[in-house]
């Protein structure tokens, strides 16, 4: 993870970024084990284990049947 993103300074700019490159119809794909971070930037989540896509979710704020993604957010 890119130290950057752990704080409010970088989530904004990130956040601005982000929304430039979607206007743009650029799409932004990134790994991370940052789970307050991309719960905050991203619109769509995989949660991966051994190499494989195990869960996936459109909606980051309802992750209620999403047991993977949401146990690791909440650790």
């Amino acid at each position: 993870d890119i130290p950057v993103f752990k704080n409010v300074l970088g989530i904004q700019r990130a956040l601005r970024m982000k929304k430039d490159l979607q206007k743009r119809g650029i799409t932004i794909m990134t790994s991370s084990q940052d789970m307050n971070f991309v719960a905050k930037i991203f619109d769509q989540v995989y949660f991966m284990q051994d190499g494989t896509i195990v869960e996936y979710s459109n909606d980051i704020k309802n992750i209620e049947n999403k047991p993977n993604i949401k146990s690791f957010i909440e650790s």
